[in-house]
């Protein structure tokens, strides 16, 4: 993994990662069961929270959901 502004991502060998004002793209090929894919993922880099943060903000809603209702 590597720190960017305070936010971890995951890095790997064989990709290249393009860094822009408004977003980071981050290309790489993947060799599966004999099939070439390539993959293209695009970040923006506006958005305060990951994708990650998000996810655990709904776990602890829901938590809280569930807590309230028992």
């Amino acid at each position: 993994e590597e720190e960017e502004n305070g936010k971890y991502a995951p890095c790997f060998d064989d990709a290249t990662v393009f860094f822009d004002k408004t977003q980071t793209i981050a290309n790489r090929s993947m060799c599966i069961e004999g099939r070439r894919y390539r993959i293209c993922s695009v970040f923006p880099t506006s958005t305060g929270r990951t994708p990650t943060d998000k996810l655990l903000a709904l776990i602890d809603t829901e938590l809280e959901k569930e807590t309230h209702s028992a």
